[in-house]
């Protein structure tokens, strides 16, 4: 099968010289080599991620000799960004699926070469006068918690946009001129979707009671384009219709997810269809169901794919879903060493006999926290059942740890995992993203990685896993006797 590939148009666009390269290709690539011209090490480090399938990445992490160099060939079916950390320092760094570019690093500073040596020199640039990635996301993000209504946060983004507009148009480089369009768009997209992403979060995380401006929803689709194919898998484009199309519902409560009513794929697929269409429709489609794939398995329901029309994407998800099954049920649950907050060393066989629901969670997540009350409602339920409730932080800071643990009064049985052992258990667990749901069975088989957490209907496995229990002691009695 032919795979999907979409061309770019607008690299022709006033720069005629520009190679021809698509936009989004499923089968993308690229290269990448970072050569250390200093006469000290040089550590890199980033992380690639990608937007279909969603909430997958590769992570560079490594250091180079001095006068050596590494050769990247990475996945990439999008053009977009990569925010790259050299010694410390930060820097963006542009890439299109099957170019070939190559950063020369002196130490104190950096030459590109390759097919989009001009606009990483344009990025470089931009960095250094403070502009980049990182300080921009922090000054969106400040507009959250600093700004006093939700007009605010429109000013804010507003204003940061402009900047960088300004930036971009006063360039005096040799900036191609599909670049300079290309980037614009992307902005928009940006900008847009960080007000929309605010003001879920406001109202969501900050309790804030926000109320969107009159015609608001008409004023982004009169100033951008919904649909852009030429943007499809950019990150801020995927990030924005994600965000739009929340934001549809918003103070639509018949229109919201309930669990049980249908599988959670249905219900977005039903929700793109209704919202997008063509080859943008079944591109964010690909990127919802693998990310229900990813963080809720039990909610993909195989019929979800007549809802693509391109074969590449309906092949590609289908695909995606057959390969990930990571601890399938009946696996032996992996092995862990941990430390409980009185220092007791724990392992999986301590809790042999018992259903187990394992919660993998990190401090500085909120939904993770939003779960406590659901999960200490489940130990009081199961207390005088071979049930244990078990909550395991990653990527956290023991005094953070005990310090939420003791503000929420989180009754699990909780667990903390250093930095070794996060790393080795989510790559057992195949964890991606916290909250993360674990099942076992009380013979320490895996029921279901990636389950539903307490708060979404976990309670309904434990009370089959029990009642299995039963049958089995029951059938084992009247051998027995």
């Amino acid at each position: 099968m032919k795979r999907h590939v979409i061309a770019l148009a607008a690299l022709i666009i006033g720069c005629s010289e520009e190679p021809k390269y698509p936009v989004f290709d499923l089968d993308g690539k690229s290269f990448l080599t970072i050569v250390n011209e200093s006469s000290t090490p040089l550590k890199v480090s980033f992380e690639k991620w990608s937007t279909i399938p969603s909430l997958e990445f590769e992570k560079v992490d490594t250091v180079i000799a001095r006068s050596s160099s590494i050769d990247l060939n990475m996945d990439n079916k999008a053009t977009d960004y990569i925010y790259l950390s050299l010694n410390g320092k930060k820097y963006d760094f542009f890439l299109v699926p099957h170019a070939v570019d190559t950063i020369l690093y002196s130490g104190d500073d950096l030459e590109f070469s390759g097919d989009f040596a001009a606009v990483n020199r344009f990025l470089l640039q931009k960095s250094n006068d403070g502009l980049g990635f990182w300080n921009e996301t922090r000054k969106r993000a400040e507009a959250n918690h600093l700004s006093e209504g939700f007009h605010g946060v429109i000013e804010t983004n507003d204003s940061i946009t402009a900047v960088l507009k300004d930036y971009l148009y006063s360039y005096k480089g040799n900036l191609p001129k599909w670049f300079v369009s290309r980037e614009t768009n992307r902005l928009d997209y940006k900008n847009e979707g960080s007000k929309l992403n605010s003001f879920a979060y406001r109202r969501t995380m900050l309790k804030k009671s926000d109320t969107i401006p009159a015609g608001y929803h008409e004023k982004i689709l009169a100033t951008i384009s919904l649909e852009n194919e030429e943007f499809i898998g950019e990150q801020e484009y995927m990030r924005f219709l994600h965000e739009y199309l929340n934001f549809l519902d918003h103070d639509n409560p018949e229109g919201k997810f309930v669990k049980g009513e249908i599988p959670l794929s249905i219900y977005r697929a039903k929700k793109v269809e209704a919202n997008l269409s063509g080859k943008v429709k079944d591109a964010f489609l690909a990127n919802q169901i693998t990310q229900i794939i990813k963080v809720a398995r039990d909610e993909y329901d195989v019929s979800v794919l007549k809802y693509f029309q391109d074969e590449d994407f309906k092949s590609y998800v289908e695909n995606y879903y057959a390969k990930g099954n990571i601890l399938p049920p009946g696996s032996d649950m992996p092995y862990f060493f941990l430390s409980d907050l009185e220092g007791k060393e724990v392992e999986p066989t301590d809790f042999r006999g018992n259903v187990l629901l394992i919660n993998f969670w990190a401090d500085w997540c909120g939904p993770c926290i939003v779960e406590f009350p659901y999960e200490n409602k489940l130990v009081e339920k199961y207390q005088d059942s071979p049930v244990k409730i078990i909550n395991i932080a990653i990527e956290s800071k023991d005094e953070k740890w005990r310090l939420l643990i003791e503000k929420h009064g989180l009754t699990t049985i909780n667990l903390f995992a250093n930095e070794v052992w996060t790393n080795k258990i989510k790559k057992d667990y195949k964890i991606v993203g916290v909250p993360h749901s674990v099942v076992v069975d009380y013979q320490g088989r895996i029921v279901q990685n990636n389950s539903p957490t307490a708060r979404m209907g976990v309670e309904k496995i434990i009370d089959q896993l029990l009642e299995k229990m039963e049958v089995e002691d029951t059938n084992i009695n009247s051998a027995v006797n």
